[in-house]
């Protein structure tokens, strides 16, 4: 089991999406990874993130989810080969949130 706290924070790493106002929602990011699939999902892949899906949109912006080891390991694997249209340290703290989350088993 892994906890990821869903945090709310401004973009200031990139000069132009600060100018915006910006703010990136872990939990929003999070659940665009696991509800969009730009090559396409099958029905078993749908099946498999159900659960995740559900705790996320169930949480609020800046609640803690625990995450079984498989919807952890599914996150993660989702976030790691993600691709975002913008350079932004935030992205990459957002992502050390998921890898580094400390294992609440061991």
């Amino acid at each position: 089991m892994r906890k990821i706290e869903l945090r709310v924070v401004p973009i200031l790493s990139n000069e132009e999406i600060a100018k915006t106002g910006f703010e990136l929602k872990y939990r929003l990011e999070f659940l665009r990874l696991v509800s969009t699939f730009p090559q396409g999902a099958g029905i078993e892949e749908q099946r498999r993130l159900i659960k995740l899906n559900k705790k996320l949109r169930k949480a609020s912006d800046t609640d803690a989810i625990v995450l079984e080891d498989a919807e952890w390991e599914t996150l993660k694997q989702n976030l790691s080969t993600a691709k975002f249209n913008f350079f932004a340290e935030e992205l990459v703290e957002m992502a050390d949130s998921v890898i580094n989350a400390e294992d609440r088993d061991g």
